[in-house]
């Protein structure tokens, strides 16, 4: 009878032992993966969230994301409640402060006046549309920062693209960064990956 207690004792504590994990489990994975997000992307299910805030002091609803995956790094804003003319609203003032990172400039030195600054042509952003959105390749610093004109500080090879999910009225800004080394065609496969999904 004793032995037959301790082997019931054991046979529960390995039950609740093994429901405990995997809720854990389930509940890591629901909090760090890219799923129920309202999209997909190639390789969506390598790709962990390290960090989820909400963005506040904004005009819009937005959820920013940090996640990791072998491939690459990812930056997602989430705008959500849009109608179409509010999220192509958005979507120009975003790319249009993205593009001021590249423009001409005069330099600050009077002598100077008649040589304007600017990016060499290898730097500048290629713009490149998909079916439900554009996006832009360009290079970027150590600290993810956009704007980058030399070799000498540029860390990562980037692509930064915005996309409408109607159904959803959610927009997603999402900015792909992987080491310089790498080729522009890993962020353009990514970029047009980007489908919406129903839920």
């Amino acid at each position: 009878m004793k032995y037959k207690r301790i082997f019931i004792v054991i046979i529960i504590s390995l039950f609740i032992g093994i429901g405990s994990s995997i809720f854990w489990q389930f509940y890591y994975d629901q909090k760090h993966s890219l799923k129920n997000l309202g999209f997909s992307i190639a390789g969506r299910e390598k790709f962990f969230v390290e960090e989820r805030f909400p963005r506040h002091f904004s005009d819009y609803e937005e959820e920013a994301l940090f996640a990791n995956g072998e491939s690459g790094i990812l930056q997602l804003t989430l705008i959500s409640n849009l109608t179409r003319e509010r999220a192509q609203e958005y979507a120009r003032s975003q790319f249009s402060v993205f593009e001021s990172m590249f423009d001409k400039r005069l330099p600050p030195y009077p002598e100077l006046i008649t040589n304007a600054t600017g990016c060499a042509d290898e730097f500048l952003p290629q713009k490149k549309e998909t079916p439900i959105g554009n996006y832009y390749t360009a290079y970027a610093g150590n600290r993810f920062n956009f704007g980058i004109c030399d070799q000498s500080i540029a860390k990562y090879k980037s692509g930064v693209g915005i996309f409408y999910c109607e159904k959803l009225r959610r927009e997603v800004k999402l900015s792909y960064f992987i080491d310089k080394s790498e080729n522009f065609d890993t962020i353009d496969a990514l970029m047009n990956s980007f489908i919406c999904l129903d839920k």
